[in-house]
């Protein structure tokens, strides 16, 4: 059975055949065209065969997504040899993933395609077989590099998984083996109560025949390198009784996969600066804030920020929850779920991005079922399990929740935080004193989480 946001159950959702075809090679489509109508025919071509897609017809456009995204196939579609050729080199100057063209121009111009960088190239009128047995071919040669966890980050301690260092107050401090796997475990299950026997079995699998009297001496161990005083804890908390947890909110951070030659970091941060543009010059022609929340989640979909995302704001007519103001890009399933609201309580991530004021960005939302178990179930049933939320702050007052989500293909890069981070501060400054914060004065509601202010210089 599983769990609804209200606590109520329903029946599992059996897996069809369908829902198995391509797990094992995975990855989304980038789809570059010529005319809009042969990108909806080749859309509806790959969806057939449950493949997933973006598609562009602008040059510039689909080397920025290249550079800050890793696709499975990119696939190039056109009948001008110069358009051709020109997408061929600006794609393959941005990614090392595979190109395959397809053509109106006969077989001469192929030669040239496959010298300029594509992996396979074809004529137009493949059928959609063929296709599905391209691209699955070309993923077979290359493989399709998912996102793996790096880094996991929280205020004064960063643990570099693959590295296996980790750095306090910017400090790079010795860890033994032991110590390192206990602190990665208890770092990926963040303000949750670990029993020691759940610490234990992770760790030593049920090596020691004093299991527990093993655990407390190594804590003691890690707590004395981690600055840590157990009267006052700063990152690892006892709980008489029970166990252990980590005490501070964790963030995650993926590695880059990619071995191509990223767009240069000049290249990017002009064209950050131009999307942000681009979403305040659209965020001002939004006459109220459900609007403006609407058009961004939207923008940010299209410009391949994301590929679903939802606006939760603190509900007026219901102190206990968070309701849906906007999203795009999300299943009828997950609609469905939150269309009455999120509970305003621990335990959810949206409420929790409210109730504490900090952004959390998870790789893989699903390893965070115990703190978040009906956002992972969710999020894992529609595909979507990386997942970026920020407060909405407006006045120094948070009054909801911004969320980013993203297939499992993928992990946002630095440059992609910075966007979405910005976005949602920029979604609150455009919309000036007259948002939803604004409701937040009334007596009848709940205080709201109101940040500190800087001290000031003396």
């Amino acid at each position: 059975m599983s769990e609804r946001l209200d606590g109520s159950e329903t029946e599992p959702r059996l897996q069809s055949p369908a829902d198995l075809h391509g797990k094992s090679a995975g990855g989304t489509l980038l789809i570059c065209v010529e005319r809009a109508a042969t990108g909806n025919a080749l859309e509806k071509a790959f969806e057939a065969h449950h493949w997933s897609s973006l598609t562009v017809s602008d040059g510039e456009r689909a080397k920025w997504l290249v550079g800050v995204r890793n696709f499975a196939v990119v696939v190039i579609s056109g009948g001008s040899p110069a358009w051709l050729r020109e997408l061929v080199t600006q794609v393959r100057g941005a990614t090392t993933a595979p190109i395959l063209v397809l053509t109106e121009c006969g077989n001469r111009l192929h030669p040239q395609l496959l010298d300029l960088g594509a992996d396979m190239v074809a004529e137009h009128d493949v059928d959609d077989h063929w296709l599905d047995s391209a691209v699955n071919a070309l993923i077979r040669r290359t493989g399709v590099a998912f996102p793996k966890l790096r880094y996991l980050v929280c205020e004064g301690l960063r643990l570099d998984v693959a590295s296996r260092t980790i750095e306090i107050d910017g400090e790079q401090v010795d860890l033994s083996p032991i110590e390192l796997s206990l602190l990665d475990f208890l770092m990926t299950h963040p303000q949750v109560a670990l029993r020691h026997q759940t610490i234990i079995k992770a760790v030593w699998s049920w090596k020691y025949a004093d299991e527990r009297n093993a655990l407390r001496i190594h804590i003691n161990r890690l707590r004395k390198k981690l600055q840590d005083v157990s009267a006052e804890p700063r990152f690892i908390r006892s709980l008489r009784g029970v166990g252990y947890s980590f005490i501070q909110p964790v963030s995650q951070f993926s590695e880059s996969v990619t071995t191509s030659t990223q767009v240069s970091e000049s290249g990017q941060a002009l064209t950050l600066t131009l999307r942000l543009r681009a979403l305040r010059s659209l965020l001002q022609t939004a006459g109220d804030f459900e609007e403006a929340s609407r058009m961004l989640v939207e923008f940010m979909v299209y410009e391949g920020a994301c590929d679903a995302g939802g606006v939760f704001v603190r509900d007026d007519a219901d102190e206990k929850r968070l309701r849906l103001v906007a999203q795009y890009g999300m299943p009828k399933s997950w609609r469905d779920a939150v269309k009455a609201g999120v509970p305003l309580t621990a335990g959810f991530l949206a409420a929790d991005t409210v109730l504490s004021g900090e952004t959390s960005h998870y790789v893989d939302i699903t390893t965070m079922s115990e703190r978040y178990r009906s956002t992972a179930k969710l999020l894992k049933a529609a595909e979507l399990p990386v997942i970026l939320s920020v407060p909405l702050i407006q006045s120094n007052v948070v009054y909801g929740a911004l969320g980013y989500s993203a297939r499992v293909d993928r992990a946002f890069t630095p440059v992609h935080l910075m966007l979405l981070e910005s976005a949602a501060f920029l979604l609150s400054s455009t919309m000036g004193s007259g948002g939803p914060a604004a409701a937040l004065d009334r007596e009848d509601l709940p205080p709201p989480i109101r940040l500190a202010q800087p001290a000031k210089a003396v």
